[in-house]
């Protein structure tokens, strides 16, 4: 009887200490609630070479640009959200970046054309042309001009795919190819040094860097290569984020900062919201 009891006993003292442990070690509702509620980094992508009105590293040597300061203050009003990272990129590698995990979005004059399905993208934000930049002095005034010439653009960029995707213009060109600069700084350089006659490019990052003095002695063709739209792209199936986004953008529209940063980087208001 008393063997009896003693085993009892500790099985019961074995149950009561699994139940201190579980209690102790189990979170509560209110634990349960704090790790919901707690807000996350957003880490935005962007292009490391500089995508000037977009991104870009100022005279401080810190990055600045419309998209980075729109979206510093998404953040500040996002309900899941509460920081930012900024993520410099090599934009070929943008793609595997995102898959892996080390960037929620990209956010920098990014084209949704021919992107559509790779990419949750947010509703556009701005309208953009895919244009020809030429030195003034060059003699090159129309597309017909370029026969014979070195055209280039970006790598994996909209340009370079607006570029490849003129039969015209490839056919008449040297060599028939496209020239593949891995960014637009120093495929603009090229272009004031005579490496290359003409640059396919975004209309709002050239016409801002003539208007500023950054690139002298050059000039745009009237002739348009394509027409897009900007839009953020996350993950594929990152609706929550996305949704998250697009209603910041729109509280940061009616309240007037959308036209604000967009004044301050392109002089007007260059948003889809502006002729709302």
């Amino acid at each position: 009887m008393k063997k009896i009891t003693k085993i009892l006993a500790v099985i019961l003292a074995a149950l009561f200490v699994a139940g201190c442990f579980a209690a102790c070690s189990s979170p509560s509702e209110s634990d349960n609630e704090d790790n919901q509620n707690e807000k996350k980094t957003l880490i935005v992508g962007f292009d490391q070479d500089g995508f000037v009105p977009f991104g870009y590293t100022d005279d401080n040597g810190d990055w600045t640009g419309f998209d980075i300061e729109l979206a510093k203050e998404c953040v500040k009003i996002m309900d899941n959200y509460d920081d930012i990272q900024l993520y410099p990129l090599n934009w070929d590698s943008k793609d595997q970046l995102m898959e892996a995990g080390a960037i929620d979005i990209i956010w920098n004059g990014f084209t949704i054309q021919g992107r559509e399905n790779d990419y949750e993208w947010s509703k556009p934000y701005m309208s953009n042309r895919q244009v020809i930049v030429v030195r003034e002095d060059s003699g090159i005034n129309t597309v017909d001009d370029l026969a014979g010439k070195v055209v280039g653009s970006q790598k994996d960029s909209s340009g370079l795919n607006a570029l490849k995707g003129n039969d015209k213009i490839m056919s008449i060109i040297k060599d028939k190819k496209a020239m593949e600069f891995d960014g637009y700084e120093t495929a603009l350089m090229e272009l004031e040094a005579g490496g290359v006659d003409a640059l396919v490019i975004d209309e709002q990052v050239i016409t801002v860097k003539i208007k500023n003095g950054d690139v002298k002695d050059c000039k745009i063709l009237d002739e348009s290569l394509a027409t897009e739209d900007y839009g953020i792209g996350a993950k594929k199936g990152n609706t929550e984020l996305i949704a998250e986004l697009e209603n910041a953008l729109d509280t940061l529209a009616a309240n007037g900062k959308v036209a604000e940063l967009s004044e301050k980087y392109f002089g007007y208001d260059a948003t889809v919201w502006a002729n709302k």
